[in-house]
């Protein structure tokens, strides 16, 4: 059985090696890797992944040699699948000779949907891709987007796709209903193989600045947001007075700089801190962040989550309010200890909060 992976993002990849390395579906020898060089470094890790041997061919494709919208519509009416393929940049195209029998992929990016597309006969298998995953039917959302209905007029799209089943690594947590079946991923631990080649893939330092700072600000690019209010990480921890005892990690996307507090660039991969790192005892603070979640999903620990959205928020003008609630309910009710999770209204109720924890749950920092 030939089985063919599509990953856009470092957690898509993630979870591609516990899917291969553990044999799920048959997929550890005769495997092929297309990495969509979306991310930062990507080049590196597809070099990395060759040195493994994981794969029998991996390959790398460049983002940006895909279409438009518009050419991609139109290009569905007048160019055939393999065509489309091969307006991306790939250093080989031999794999369009092959048979794939299972083609796994996790979300609706064009390449991933040419794959399933190009090789109909094949079974269709969706792993996650984070949190979102969890609490959303995402994939008829996606199936109802704009872009996805003019696709299926010309049989093209993801309502041509059914995928047999959905893998994640928390099924407990897991509500949507992406497959008929959702399949728990091999639990990470020590014993799982796939540990310590996806350490060596994003080359891993275990002696991070998040195993020395217990409350730790996930930031987010806050002003991607019309909701935002001005409200800084920086000035809200000065306020708090953690300043020299708390860690800033650095989103992707962002461009704040940071003068008084310690910043983590995010060289080590957020999963891999929640695997090897973090503890019960952190304190993460962010306004409703993906990677809040990481921890009780991947590694079933139960760190201190403060949910600050309505104080960088106006809370009342946000499109939807209760997105949140919903979010954080779910993972309330898989949270042994339902007392660590808060949504402070303002300042003065994240600081009340904080001694709460400081004074009587005898968390300590490490400075």
């Amino acid at each position: 059985m030939r089985s063919l992976f599509v990953c856009n993002t470092p957690y898509q990849l993630f979870n591609v090696m516990n899917l291969a390395l553990n044999d799920v579906q048959g997929t550890r020898l005769v495997s092929d890797l297309f990495i969509v060089a979306r991310f930062r470094d990507a080049k590196k890790v597809y070099d990395r992944v060759i040195a493994e041997h994981t794969f029998e061919s991996v390959y790398l494709i460049d983002p940006q040699s895909g279409d438009t919208f518009i050419k991609e519509c139109r290009d569905s009416i007048l160019i055939s699948l393999e065509k489309k393929i091969k307006k991306y940049q790939i250093g080989s195209y031999d794999f369009l000779e092959k048979k794939y029998d299972q083609v796994f992929i996790a979300d609706g990016m064009p390449f991933g949907l040419l794959m399933c597309q190009f090789y109909k006969s094949a079974s269709v298998w969706i792993y996650e891709d984070g949190y979102p995953y969890y609490y959303k039917n995402f994939w008829q959302d996606l199936c109802r987007g704009r872009k996805q209905r003019i696709m299926s007029l010309f049989n093209r799209g993801l309502s041509t796709i059914h995928p047999k089943a959905f893998f994640v690594n928390n099924a407990e947590m897991c509500k949507s209903k992406v497959a008929e079946k959702t399949i728990q991923l091999p639990k990470w631990n020590d014993q799982n193989p796939a540990f310590p080649v996806v350490c060596r893939l994003f080359d891993f330092n275990a002696q991070s600045m998040v195993s020395q700072k217990k409350v730790i600000f996930l930031e987010r690019p806050f002003e991607e947001c019309p909701k935002y209010n001005g409200l800084s990480p920086e000035e809200l921890l000065m306020d708090l007075g953690l300043a020299k005892d708390s860690l800033v990690r650095i989103h992707p996307r962002s461009g704040r700089r940071y003068n008084e507090v310690l910043v983590d660039y995010g060289d080590n991969m957020w999963e891999l801190e929640c695997l090897s790192n973090i503890t019960n005892e952190h304190i993460l603070i962010g306004d409703c962040s993906n990677a809040q979640f990481s921890p009780k999903i991947l590694a079933n620990k139960e760190p201190y989550l403060f949910f600050a959205y309505r104080l960088f928020y106006s809370y009342h003008d946000l499109e939807d309010p209760n997105n949140y609630e919903k979010q954080i309910d779910q993972i309330r009710k898989v949270y042994s200890r339902k007392d660590k999770i808060f949504i402070p209204k303002n300042v003065e109720e994240l600081r009340s909060a904080l001694t709460w924890i400081f004074k009587k749950e005898g968390v300590e920092f490490t400075n």
